[in-house]
């Protein structure tokens, strides 16, 4: 737990002072200690690796992330482009077929027929503006 709060230069620091130590013990003949100061060596070492390797996935998952996002991105910025497109054919075909919407700036005024449903949300939905002459 320790470990993970030391900054780089500290967990390096932490490394040579342990192969210092055994290395020390060794020196003076001292076994047990030697043998001491290279299991806990040995177990941070295998602990930076673990962790290491953690970051390394951690940052391959989170690249794979911003990539998977751009394409979404890209693929809702062309479906939305793809959609207006499809619009203004749409409603260049029915302005062509004389139909069309009161929002589309027509008068009021001007003759038309508006159909008839029993589906309210469908009942004059359709407009057809008449021409004159």
């Amino acid at each position: 737990a320790e470990l993970k709060a030391k900054t780089p230069a500290e967990k390096q620091k932490l490394m040579e002072d342990l192969h210092r130590k055994a290395d020390e013990a060794k020196a003076k003949g001292d076994d047990a200690k030697a043998v001491d100061y290279t299991r806990q060596y040995n177990r941070v070492a295998e602990r930076l690796k673990v962790e290491e390797h953690s970051k390394k996935l951690a940052q391959e998952q989170m690249e794979a992330n911003e990539r998977a996002l751009q394409q979404l991105e890209q693929s809702w910025d062309s479906k939305l482009e793809a959609a207006k497109e499809l619009e203004q054919k749409r409603q260049a075909v029915l302005d062509k077929l004389g139909l069309g919407r009161l929002e589309d700036g027509i008068d009021e005024k001007t003759p038309h027929l508006v159909n008839l449903n029993e589906d309210p949300n469908l009942n004059g939905q359709l407009l057809y503006f008449l021409k004159l002459g």
